[in-house]
């Protein structure tokens, strides 16, 4: 009975439910010369005792986070830089934007300088033709008398 009560008592201690790739032995250790449980990692890193494989797995688990917010920052990182990439272009464009419209206006007013210049010539050369006219029927009138 002792026998069969030793057996499952081992058989329970090893019935573990490992991840893939992890294997638990047990092996005699070289430092105490008793057996004890020794974890084997994926990587092959042998783990004697459960405190040793569990420091091993929280140390496995905190790279991993660490990792999950280096790529996380990574990511937020590369999204900051297509946005700001993104505003930079808008503001490009709006600044196309209101150059062109100062180009328009620009030459909007122009057009209307030019106009009045012409209208202006032409409002002279009529007070000079007026002004003929009105000479040459002064001196008609002169002429007459």
């Amino acid at each position: 009975k002792a026998l069969d009560a030793l057996r499952r008592k081992v058989e329970m201690k090893l019935d573990h439910e490992l991840e893939d790739g992890w294997t638990v032995d047990w092996e005699i250790s070289a430092s105490s010369g008793k057996s004890e449980k020794v974890y084997t990692d994926p990587d092959g890193v042998k783990l004697w005792g459960d405190g040793q494989a569990l420091t091993h797995v929280k140390l496995m688990l905190e790279e991993r986070r660490v990792e999950d917010k280096r790529k996380a920052l990574e990511l937020l990182q590369a999204e900051l830089a297509a946005d700001e990439a993104q505003l930079q272009a808008k503001r490009e464009e709006e600044n196309r934007k209101i150059q062109t419209q100062l180009e328009e206006e620009e030459r909007k007013i122009l057009e209307m300088e030019r106009a009045n210049a012409e209208a202006a010539a032409k409002a002279a050369e009529e007070v000079r033709r007026t002004e003929r006219e009105k000479q040459a029927e002064v001196e008609k009138l002169r002429a007459e008398l």
